[in-house]
């Protein structure tokens, strides 16, 4: 089944990081968004802790 929570966001080219995480905090709702880099260098079992 489909998590009504989690959004595909694509742009029309690549204009790099800043403009990515702006487009999507313009479409997060709720009380919390996470943003996390691929490389997974803060590992996601962490979000919890550093909220």
């Amino acid at each position: 089944t489909r998590d009504s929570r989690i959004r595909l966001i694509t742009l029309a080219r690549r204009w790099g990081q800043d403009a990515c995480m702006t487009a999507g905090f313009e479409q997060c709702f709720g009380e919390a968004c996470v943003i996390i880099d691929v490389d997974l260098q803060d590992p996601p079992e962490l979000i919890v802790e550093m909220y």
